[in-house]
């Protein structure tokens, strides 16, 4: 129980009715900024856009950190490696594919 008491004081001030009214200006800054990078006629994965823009709201409005596209693209490789690390992803991790040598220059990027 007591755990439970320390991870709601710990989280509470996040949702304090100011800061949460903050988050808005920060939504609506970060969303126009990802869209001026977009070209006309351009293909987007809209899944890694959306993923890169809410890692970084979040990151800016709970912890006030300011994230490079780079850094956004590490920390959402290491969350997916971490996922499917913890449900048995079929094909082994040294298997030389696209998204193991990314995961080594995520690693090596973060290590330096």
């Amino acid at each position: 129980m007591q755990a439970v008491i320390n991870a709601v004081s710990l989280t509470q001030p996040i949702f304090n009715h100011k800061r949460i009214a903050s988050y808005g200006e920060v939504m609506v800054a970060y969303t126009e900024q990802m869209l001026n990078t977009w070209q006309d006629g351009e293909t987007r994965d809209i899944n890694a856009d959306m993923m890169r823009l809410t890692l970084s709201i979040v990151m800016k409005t709970i912890f006030t950190l300011d994230l490079t596209q780079t850094e956004a693209k590490d920390i959402m490789m290491m969350a997916w490696y971490e996922t499917n690390r913890q449900l048995d992803f079929p094909i082994p991790y040294w298997f030389p594919t696209p998204l193991f040598f990314n995961i080594v220059l995520c690693c090596d990027r973060n290590m330096a």
